[in-house]
């Protein structure tokens, strides 16, 4: 049952109050009764009915099709005409208005609920419908896409403001147009056609169409065949989307991935494009040359799965950092073995590779070959070396020297000593030779003659001090020489555990003829500690240049001090996983502008000659590119500097023997 509200329009009252029981029995709602146009104009405001029951003849000046015609402009509700005329003038009249339905008086019950009911279903429908239209309208009109509608001959009926603006075209220039012409190749507009008439439609047809002033452009067109009821094809429905844009930048991105595409080939280095799933997205030249596997048989296959001889655990571990952290990860010194055997060296790097958004999507692995690298870095840090004993060999010369002048000295001394042998060994024959020999008394005078002239208590004190003296001396020039071996040592390929003072102790020694003049050097060393992965001889070098360039530091003070000598404080600890070097001197500090550059290759304060600005930039790569530990300094300008070396104890520490260094004052 119905419940919408019914306006009853009727000049007879018992009429209109016959009609309103039948209505309420009905269940509709009775909006209001009205016996003239006016008056049903005036309940229609306040009521807003759902449809109205309009009697033809009415009181007043308005009759019943003028007040539906007035109510047709300004509401649009649904009207039932009731009358008891069927003449032709009247049905013509009632023809003219828009109606939902036509009763003759007098009706029964089920004509006026029928009634009712169709004109509402049928104002529901025009109303649906019209909704429908105006939205297709809208969209029509508003769409960037360009939309025609035209006849099966090519003529344009209907179009909107995008096609117009796309064509170039005014809208009664473009009504005159057959929209068969505007195909740049004819051949496109027949394919097209056959497409639609075998499939009554067409999907993103891709062609070329020209404007009004001449230019072309790329278009897809999509269309649709509009049919009568009878099934047969009327119209023809399309859509046209201006894509030049789109293909413009399409093209520029794939000359851009071409050109990616050529560097990434082009680059000499080993580049691995890997996805999350481990799956190989991107094999280079460089890699199918290194390892003999070409990209078409690598492409899409498992990391994993690369038949490489290389150490598959350093370079997973190193994935796992890179994804997890997101960082670039450097793997030094990978070994591997190349497609002839032989075995080579590789620096590795793993980038993580991410998206537009930031986000990770794989990670890219890029080497090179540093075999030939290796060698020539070995054989020059050789030459460095060699190049560092040069320069020192002066001042080694001259720590030599000094010990062996006094076992010369000493030497010269015994020798003379030794002489006075002669006189202890004819007494000592004197003693044992027969009272009744004849000779004894005259070797008895000789021997008392020659004891006058012995020193015998300086003998007994000055004869043990020069042996002394000479032993110390020869130690000296072992450990001199001991300490050159090691610093002068070729080294090896591999880390060897090594003892960290005895590696500073012999730094210390070899450069005393830099610092002897200038400071003191105190040590601190701790007993304990325990051995250190490191590469032989590096250590040595590294500290080497550190002490070289503390004295030189102090050296600086000295002068302008005429004489006073600073300090040079060597220092060792255990701090946790880590062995701390610590060598600092009372020398000038380093001023704050040449902070930044202390580590450079090349950069140097000091005068032309006195150095070559490679000291500090040799140690900081040993220490912290090839031992993977850390070089800071502390300074006050005026004060002094510590620098302080610190690096990894291996993971199996390694104990080392007990040895007598200690603190103490002056090598």
């Amino acid at each position: 049952m119905e419940h919408a509200k019914v306006l009853i329009v009727e000049d007879d009252k018992l009429i209109a109050a016959a009609v309103a029981r039948i209505l309420g029995a009905h269940g509709y709602e009775i909006a209001g009764t009205a016996s003239s146009g006016k008056q049903a104009l005036s309940l229609i405001e306040r009521t807003r009915p759902d449809v109205i029951l309009m009697d033809i003849f009415l009181e007043g000046g308005m009759d019943g099709i003028e007040t539906t015609r007035a109510i047709n402009e300004k509401h649009g509700t649904p009207v039932i005409f009731t009358t008891a005329y069927s003449d032709e003038e009247t049905v013509r009249r009632v023809n003219e208005v828009e109606s939902f339905g036509y009763l003759l008086k007098p009706f029964n019950e089920n004509e006026i609920v029928i009634n009712i009911r169709l004109a509402l279903a049928k104002h529901r429908i025009e109303s649906r419908l019209r909704e429908s239209e105006s939205r297709y309208r809208t969209l029509f009109h508003s769409s960037n896409d360009a939309i025609y509608i035209r006849d099966l001959d090519g003529n344009l009926l209907d179009f909107n403001r995008s096609l117009m603006d796309l064509l170039g075209y005014t809208r009664e220039e473009l009504l005159a147009v057959k929209a068969g012409t505007t195909y740049v190749r004819p051949e496109d507009r027949l394919l097209f056609q056959d497409l639609l008439a075998a499939n009554g439609y067409v999907r993103d047809f891709e062609t070329q169409l020209r404007r009004k002033d001449g230019s072309e452009f790329t278009c897809l067109v999509s269309a649709s065949l509009l049919r009568e009821e009878k099934g047969g094809p009327v119209l023809i429905q399309g859509i046209l989307r201006d894509i030049t844009e789109q293909r413009e930048a399409l093209r520029q991105i794939e000359s851009a991935h071409a050109e990616i595409v050529y560097i990434l080939n082009a680059i000499t280095s080993i580049l691995i494009g890997v996805s999350l799933k481990d799956v190989v997205t991107h094999w280079n030249p460089a890699a199918e040359a290194a390892f003999q596997c070409g990209a078409a048989d690598v492409v899409g296959r498992r990391f994993g799965e690369i038949p490489i001889e290389w150490e598959w655990a350093r370079i997973y571990e190193g994935i796992a950092d890179c994804t997890s952290e997101e960082r670039t990860v450097r793997l030094d010194d990978l070994s591997y073995t190349d497609a002839r055997g032989d075995s080579r060296i590789l620096g590795v790097s793993i980038n993580p590779l991410k998206d537009g958004k930031g986000l990770l999507i794989g990670f890219i692995v890029t080497g090179a070959d540093i075999t030939e690298r290796r060698v020539l870095e070995e054989q020059l840090a050789h030459a460095q070396k060699m190049e560092s004993i040069g320069q020192l060999s002066a001042g080694i010369a001259h720590e030599i020297n000094s010990p062996l002048q006094y076992i010369s000295d000493n030497l010269s001394f015994l020798k003379d000593a030794f002489a006075d042998y002669d006189v202890i060994a004819r007494a000592y024959e004197l003693h044992v030779m027969p009272r009744d020999n004849p000779a004894a008394d005259t070797r008895a005078d000789s021997v008392h003659e020659a004891a006058r002239g012995i020193d015998r208590a300086f003998l007994a004190v000055e004869v043990p001090g020069a042996i002394g003296e000479s032993i110390t001396g020869v130690q000296r020039v072992v450990s001199i020489i001991k300490s050159m071996k090691e610093f002068s040592h070729p080294g090896s390929a591999k880390k060897v555990p090594t003892d960290i003072n005895k590696t500073i102790e012999s730094a210390i020694t070899i450069s005393r003829n830099e610092w002897k003049y200038v400071a003191d050097v105190k040590t601190e060393f701790d007993p304990g500690l325990p051995a250190v992965p490191l590469f032989e001889g590096e250590l040595n070098r590294a500290a080497l240049n550190i002490i070289i360039n503390a004295a030189h530091a102090i050296g600086d003070v000295a002068r302008k001090d005429a004489g006073g000598k600073g300090t040079i404080g060597v220092a060792t600890r255990l701090e946790g996983d880590w062995v701390e070097i610590r060598i600092s001197d009372t020398g000038t500090g380093i001023p704050k502008e040449i902070q930044p550059r202390i580590f450079d290759p090349f950069f140097t304060t000091k005068d032309v000659g006195k150095g070559t600005g490679q000291g500090l930039a040799i140690a900081y790569a040993i220490v912290v590119k090839k031992h993977g530990g850390t070089l800071t300094f502390d300074t006050r300008p005026g004060e002094g500097t510590t620098f302080i070396i610190r690096l990894k104890v291996s993971d199996e520490i390694l104990v080392l023997p007990e040895t007598d260094f200690a603190a103490g004052e002056g090598i």
